[in-house]
């Protein structure tokens, strides 16, 4: 699992580009039920990519793995809000999201800001905020799916219809 971020500037998010790349990401729990989002070289099954305020993309020699592929994010200039992520076949997480956790390995610089990973399940949405270590290194990021917390007015969240999973900036894309 990886996640590169790699921001062109310091925090006054006017920017003229910015770039955010990750490799494998899947969804891994003590029963074998995978949800996988990008295998390391390609994307999941089943899995159809989007982006908004920026594009997203395979880019080669980018991954966790040196000679590997991982996923860039790009975001357009001068954006704060900007995202990417999944649009997938509903997912029946429910006897598992008490103990599965989104886990990946991330790569920050110095300045990068808050992010959010987010789960939808066509109506609400559940995410949580995460502060990189912006040292420039790979670190691994385990985040409980039981610790993602309602965003953005919903009230409640079906995890028995997961259909959505993406990243975030939250207003703090350096775009």
């Amino acid at each position: 699992l990886g996640l590169e971020i790699s921001m062109a500037s310091p925090q006054d998010f006017v920017v003229d580009s910015g770039n955010v790349v990750f490799d494998y990401i899947t969804l891994k729990g003590p029963a074998k039920l995978d949800v996988l989002f990008f295998t390391g070289k390609a994307y999941g099954s089943g899995m159809s990519p989007f982006a908004w305020s920026g594009s997203q993309s395979i880019a080669a020699d980018s991954g966790y793995t040196p000679n590997t592929p991982a996923i860039m994010w790009s975001q357009d200039p001068g954006q704060a809000w900007t995202g990417f992520g999944w649009d997938m076949p509903a997912k029946f997480l429910k006897y598992r999201w008490p103990l599965d956790s989104l886990k990946f390995k991330l790569k920050a610089p110095s300045g990068t800001g808050t992010l959010r990973a987010q789960f939808e399940d066509g109506v609400d949405k559940v995410g949580i905020n995460f502060n990189p270590t912006d040292d420039g290194a790979w670190h691994e990021y385990a985040l409980p799916l039981r610790d993602f917390v309602y965003f953005d007015g919903s009230t409640t969240f079906d995890t028995s219809a997961v259909t959505v999973f993406q990243f975030l900036a939250e207003g703090t894309g350096n775009g």
